[in-house]
Parts: C-alpha cells; sequence; structure tokens
C-alpha cells in the first residue's frame, strides 16, 4: 500500500548566484585594455506548486532535502552567466507551509496553480564592466555572487474535498464511497479497515463535479489522539459538507443517538469551526429491519437542521435520493466548491509584499479593523539602523510605501487610506499618494 505521509520537514537550499568575472579586452585602436567581465548568472529559486494530481506528501520522503542550481560566473566580453533555473517542487491542494517552529503559516495552497516562493535563489555578481566609471573600486573589481537562501520548512496536508465522509469505525464509509465514485478502498467486516483517507469524484450529474474524501474511523477520544487520533480530524476541517454515516443496525435506538453525539463533539472539541459545517446524518444498513425500525425511532430535528438520509452501501437503497439533495445544495452554494475553513490561533495570517529586493522578507499582518503590522528580515535589519541613523530609516520606509506595486498589493489586501502601520514599535500612518 502507498503510504499516506501529510506532514514533513524540508531543508531547501536555493541556488547561489555566480560570480561576477574581471577580464579585460585590448582593442588595437585602442590606447589602454577595458573592462569587460560579465556578472555572474542568478541562483536558481525553490517554488511549490499546488497540483491535484497529488494526494499525499510521500514523494518528499526519500530526500528531505531540495535543492535549485546555482547561476554561472560571467565571462569575458560581456558576457553573463546563466541563470539557474527555477526549481518547481508540485505538493497536494490542501498543503499549508509553516516556517521551521510552526509559529508562522506561510502559505495557503489551496487552489490549483497557486505558487510559493519557498527560497529564494541568491543574486549574480557584478563584473568588472559595472566599475569603469567607479572611484570607490578599482578596475579589477568584480562582486561575489550572493548565497542562495538556506532554511527549513514544515509541511502539512489537509485534504480539500466537497464532502467529507465521518463516523464511527465499521459505518460502512468505504463501501459508501465505492457507491458513489470510482474509487476502490479497502472493504472488510472489522475496524480501522480505512488507514489513510480516500478520495472519489462523485459522478457528473448536472455538471458538477464533485469530490469526497473518507476519512479513517473516529472513536470517542479522537480529540485527545486516542485511537487513529486527531490526525485525520484536520482533514475534515477543508470539508464543505460532512456525511455522517452511523449504523443503524445496532440494538437499540439509544445506542444510535449516543454514536452520533460522540463524532459531534468529537469534532468540536479539536475545533469549534465544525458547528458552522453542515453535518447531514445518513442511516446505514437500512436493508435490515432493525435499522428500519430504528429510523423511524430517531428523532433526527432533535440532531441536525439539515435532512437526513437512510440508505443502504451494500444494496444501493436510498443512494440516489442521497445523490440528488448533494448536488441540489451544491448547486445553490456554488462558493462551497472552494471556499474552505482554516482557522488558526491568530486574528490574522501574515502573508508576503512586494518589494523589489524583499520580497521574501516583508510580510503584513492585520492587527485590526485599520491597524496592520509589518515584519521579517528587512523590517528587523531597519529597526537596527533606525537608532543610528533615524532619518535614512524614514527615507527607506516612506520609499517602499511609495512603490507603486507595493501600493498595489496594499489595495489587494484590504489596505485603506490613513490605515496604521506598526514598524517595529513606531507608527506610520498610510496616506498614498
Amino acid at each position: 500500500m502507498k503510504k499516506f505521509v501529510d506532514n514533513i520537514d524540508l531543508n531547501l537550499k536555493a541556488g547561489n548566484g555566480g560570480n561576477g568575472l574581471s577580464s579585460f579586452f585590448q582593442d588595437w585602436r585602442q590606447k589602454y585594455s577595458q573592462p569587460d567581465g560579465g556578472d555572474g548568472g542568478n541562483g536558481g529559486s525553490i517554488i511549490f506548486e499546488a497540483t491535484n494530481s497529488l494526494n499525499s506528501l510521500d514523494h518528499f520522503q526519500r530526500n528531505q532535502t531540495i535543492f535549485s542550481l546555482s547561476g554561472t560566473n560571467g565571462k569575458s566580453k560581456k558576457k553573463d552567466g546563466a541563470n539557474g533555473p527555477e526549481a518547481i517542487f508540485f505538493v497536494p491542494v490542501g498543503t499549508l507551509i509553516f516556517n521551521d517552529d510552526k509559529t508562522q503559516l506561510l502559505a495557503d495552497l489551496s487552489e490549483i496553480g497557486q505558487k510559493f516562493l519557498a527560497a529564494r535563489g541568491g543574486k549574480g555578481g557584478l563584473g568588472n564592466t559595472h566599475f569603469l566609471n567607479s572611484s570607490q573600486h578599482p578596475l579589477t573589481h568584480s562582486e561575489p555572487g550572493v548565497i542562495g537562501v538556506h532554511k527549513r520548512l514544515l509541511l502539512e496536508l489537509k485534504l480539500i474535498a466537497s464532502i467529507g465522509l465521518i463516523g464511527l469505525p465499521n459505518a460502512g464509509k468505504s463501501s459508501l464511497l465505492k457507491k458513489l465514485t470510482a474509487a476502490n478502498p479497502d472493504v472488510a467486516d472489522y475496524e480501522f479497515t480505512t488507514l489513510i483517507p480516500n478520495l472519489g469524484v462523485l459522478k457528473k450529474l448536472k455538471n458538477l463535479p464533485l469530490t469526497i474524501a473518507d476519512l479513517p474511523g473516529l472513536i470517542k477520544g479522537a480529540a485527545q489522539n486516542k485511537g487513529l487520533g486527531n490526525r485525520f480530524l484536520r482533514h475534515a476541517e477543508r470539508c464543505s459538507v460532512l456525511l455522517h454515516l452511523v449504523d443503524f443496525s445496532v440494538d437499540n435506538n439509544q445506542k444510535i443517538e449516543e454514536n452520533i453525539t460522540i463524532i459531534a463533539q468529537e469534532l468540536l472539541q479539536y475545533n469549534s469551526f465544525f458547528k458552522n459545517i453542515p453535518q447531514i446524518i445518513v442511516a446505514n444498513k437500512i436493508d435490515l429491519v432493525e435499522a428500519q425500525k430504528n429510523f423511524q425511532k430517531t428523532n433526527f430535528s432533535s440532531i441536525s437542521s439539515f435532512p437526513s438520509f437512510s440508505i443502504s452501501a451494500k444494496t444501493g437503497t436510498g443512494i440516489s435520493e442521497l445523490i440528488n439533495w448533494i448536488f441540489d445544495y451544491f448547486a445553490q452554494h456554488k462558493n462551497l466548491e472552494t471556499v474552505v475553513g482554516y482557522i488558526i490561533n491568530q486574528t490574522s495570517v501574515a502573508v508576503p509584499i512586494f518589494s523589489p529586493d524583499f520580497e521574501e522578507e516583508i510580510r503584513l499582518r492585520k492587527r485590526g479593523s485599520n491597524t496592520w503590522e509589518l515584519s521579517g528580515k528587512f523590517v528587523k535589519d531597519l529597526s537596527k539602523k533606525y537608532s543610528q541613523n533615524p532619518t535614512i530609516v524614514l527615507k527607506q520606509i516612506n520609499a517602499f510605501f511609495s512603490n507603486p506595486k507595493v501600493i498595489e498589493r496594499l489595495k489587494n489586501e484590504g489596505v485603506k487610506k490613513r490605515d496604521v502601520f506598526f514598524v517595529f514599535d513606531s507608527q506610520f500612518t498610510w496616506i498614498p499618494k
């Protein structure tokens, strides 16, 4: 069986910039030799891109150090070295990228084709051609390439599916997934047959394909890591609708209601966000007489405000009615196909802000309705310089906020005129021109 990996630590090594060259060209028509050293090529950057062709991070397990190529050195005759190519690594849709101690969410790749610049390659050094008229450097001067970024990142996968199948072990989720999709999960009459999430695509009725995730069975105490633990609870967070499959063939109706309550409580204990996700009770094994009796006795209105369904994953009874309701619901709530819930213990997530030289080192975080915070290496460097020469630092900050591309990006993030920015314990009012 292919191993399911939903979190992994990676070491990233972006390519170094090539060295600039110091060389001279002697033209017989000129009295003196002229500098003709080319620039070094830029090092390749490391980029993560989301794809729907993967549903696990297992392809990183063999080698957890990933790298990109360096740029080549500059050449004579003013020829620049070649840039190192970008190294694009594909990850499943739903991959979260954290910093090395998981205190900051750097990216949530929730859409196909979404990219994240994880480690920037080093800039190539300048050749001595650039210093022809320099008063500070001799003609022989050239620059070495900048070392590419080295860092450690944590990747965590939270599968994104339109529908999640949840329930106690052996409730029949894998059998139902087989009926609803072309997926072929293991099915057996014992607990925890499903050890990894299985994905399938609901039949294309009404031109509305929907993905379904069969999540491993939960038990009482799953939120405290019992049974298969909370490892798979996080995948349910990304579903727009939850189908709670319940075995209705048990001995008494009271036991059924207890089983339903167990799952509902485990979800809320793990993340209160689950109260916002519609949960549909699906009574399974309705082909059995005992299940039919229990279904008639159950007061579903006290459990969920959404309709409940009786089915048999074995015979297919009632499944067409369930499918019709699913498609009608998603047709009325089309935004649910792409909008998923992810809650973190922060008021907002820091997002990258464009800057000509520090794109990955400046981050923006919302602190209040009209207050924001800038952070990152670039801001730290400015704070160190502020006490020595505040005038120059203020000019740099002003230049940053006046950059047209920065203004455009800030507006896209919701920043408005006269919003307040906190930058290393100082406050600045943003008044774009």
